[in-house]
């Protein structure tokens, strides 16, 4: 399963991961390698509770990469859609 994830890395330097579709499935580590290998940890517990409690799991998502040339100063807009849970989302991103 894929879920996404989202990293920043905070004011002292530890680099701080959440997974948006599973609630409160926060992790952390002193370098980006040791974060993913932490969240991934935290996902599976999550979702084994999930399971043990018969708890629905949520979808495995499902995207694209696009890649794009980007020029000097020229914005670049890329049209795409998102099918999440059987629901299409469609956006348009600005890469600048």
């Amino acid at each position: 399963m894929k879920y996404r994830i989202l990293i920043e890395q905070d004011e002292d330097g530890i680099f701080v991961a959440e997974c948006p579709s599973l609630p409160g499935c926060i992790s952390q580590g002193n370098s980006r390698k040791e974060v993913l290998e932490n969240i991934q940890d935290a996902i599976k517990g999550y979702l084994g509770s999930l399971r043990k409690h018969d708890e629905p799991v949520p979808p495995s998502i499902e995207e694209e990469i696009v890649e794009v040339a980007s020029y000097n100063d020229t914005i670049v807009f890329v049209d795409f859609s998102i099918c999440y849970n059987n629901t299409e989302y469609n956006e348009i991103i600005k890469i600048e």
